[in-house]
């Protein structure tokens, strides 16, 4: 019956197959009428729709908004020395790439689990600085921004 979640930062539509009269759920909120939620937090969730006619018959589907910090530290403490994208393992096949402020990608990974990066750029680490991300979720959603690298106080 869910045919597709579009996910727009945090606002999040459930696209059903088939006509009539639906009613729609999101991790323990009110069944409501309406297919879109907004101000969704970060994070995993299930989406669940129901027939107003048969509240009993019941379809869901897993979807994340990422979680994606924009500073590291890879100087090996122990504390946030990886780049993490959390959720993006809900979508195998989802491309990171990043880059330097001259445009040279330094990074350049399919994702097909669990992403973590620990700053390095052909087994050296990358200098203190600011470096962009493009990332192109399988589900074609398309996310931007930027990670500071911080390697010293």
């Amino acid at each position: 019956m869910i045919t597709d979640i579009s996910i727009e930062n945090t606002t999040v539509q459930i696209i059903v197959a088939g006509s009539g009269m639906f009613e729609y759920f999101i991790d323990g909120v009110i069944w409501q009428t309406s297919n879109r939620f907004y101000n969704v937090p970060a994070g995993n969730h299930t989406a669940f729709v129901r027939s107003g006619l048969q509240p009993c018959a019941v379809a869901e589907k897993a979807f994340s908004i990422f979680i994606i910090s924009n500073v590291f530290t890879p100087n090996a403490d122990g504390v946030n020395d990886n780049w993490m994208i959390e959720g993006i393992e809900n979508y195998p096949g989802s491309h990171v790439r990043v880059m330097d402020r001259f445009g040279k990608v330094v990074l350049d990974r399919k994702v097909n689990g669990a992403f973590s990066w620990n700053g390095q750029y052909l087994s050296r680490n990358l200098p203190t600085g600011n470096y962009w991300y493009y990332i192109v979720v399988s589900d074609n959603r398309i996310l931007s921004g930027y990670v500071m690298i911080k390697n010293r106080n």
